[in-house]
């Protein structure tokens, strides 16, 4: 990920870096150039301690000359931004020293918040400053793993926080994208694995259940490792006709309808208003539009939820 060409300000790609670009050009960094952009972007906030810097990347050189030598970097970096320079330091701090400057841990944050867990996922694999672990040494490699083990488990909670709100209001086309997200995080669990798979047929999606199994059986069985029994079991059933037929009691069974889509926070809000019934007055909930909206289903889907068990249910019809 890289600004576009339209854009002339400093963008710093930490996922798969450090890099740093000018617009659309990159400007080419050495490796010890890339770990202090990468401390001061990829740290918690936009000014590092002169000390804690040098620990990470200098840790066996003298004060004097671990100072002077991140002297020698801020300068070097300095020129090779044409001036003015990104960070900026003395002997006691570094920052950040151009605003506007963006990167690709904001664009993290950024997806997280608003649920775009592939993007997240995508950001991952790549690797947090991979560029500047093995040149620079121990001490900064730990601090990145650390710091992408905090990011890892920053994308599990909220995509499990999301999964679950998402199956509270079964809405499963929703989770399939924070199950995806979780078994991205750890590929090798199967656990993670039979989830992707139940939210995706209960989306209606058992196609694409069955293609995460088999692709899974693929790079499982080809390390020598025997796919677990529950995850098999899983798999016959979505695959099975059976289990895709709608069965109710005196009809002949049928094929369920496609998922409700595009309806999540509306079907959410009745929902939340059937949770908890009124006493002893009525409550009327009003649903308006244009004729073939959808409006029948989205009250059949909000009413297929466990939150109306034990609530007497009487539904009309009438001509348009």
């Amino acid at each position: 990920m890289c600004p576009t060409p339209a854009s002339e300000g400093f963008y710093v790609q930490l996922f798969g870096g450090p890099m740093l670009f000018r617009g659309p050009v990159q400007i080419p960094l050495t490796p010890l150039q890339g770990a202090l952009i990468g401390l001061l972007f990829g740290g918690e906030g936009p000014t590092a301690g002169s000390q804690k810097i040098v620990a990470f990347i200098w840790p066996h050189e003298s004060p004097a000359r671990a100072r002077a030598r991140l002297s020698q970097v801020l300068y070097s970096l300095h020129q090779r931004t044409n001036r003015p320079g990104i960070l900026s330091g003395d002997k006691h701090s570094v920052s950040i020293s151009i605003e506007g400057t963006s990167d690709d841990l904001a664009d993290y944050r950024d997806a997280i918040q608003n649920q775009r867990f592939e993007t997240c996922s995508s950001l991952l694999e790549k690797g947090f400053c991979v560029q500047a672990l093995e040149s620079v040494g121990r001490q900064f490699s730990d601090w990145a793993e650390a710091r992408e083990a905090e990011l890892r488990q920053e994308l599990r909670r909220e995509a499990e926080r999301f999964w679950r709100a998402c199956e509270k209001d079964e809405a499963w086309e929703e989770a399939c994208h924070a199950a995806d997200a979780l078994f991205r995080l750890a590929p090798t669990d199967e656990s993670r694995l039979r989830q992707v798979m139940a939210t995706r047929a209960k989306a209606g999606l058992p196609v694409q259940a069955r293609e995460a199994f088999q692709d899974f059986v693929q790079d499982h069985e080809a390390a020598g490792r025997v796919v677990q029994k529950e995850t098999r079991a899983l798999y016959e059933l979505i695959g099975s006709d059976s289990a895709l037929m709608v069965r109710e009691p005196g009809k002949a069974p049928r094929l369920p309808e496609p998922p409700l889509l595009g309806r999540r926070a509306e079907r959410s809000r009745i929902r939340k208003k059937l949770r908890t019934p009124p006493r002893n007055d009525l409550r009327v909930v009003l649903i308006s539009g244009e004729a073939g909206i959808g409006k029948t289903r989205l009250i059949k889907e909000a009413l297929s939820s466990p939150v109306v068990d034990g609530q007497r249910v009487l539904r009309a019809g009438s001509a348009e």
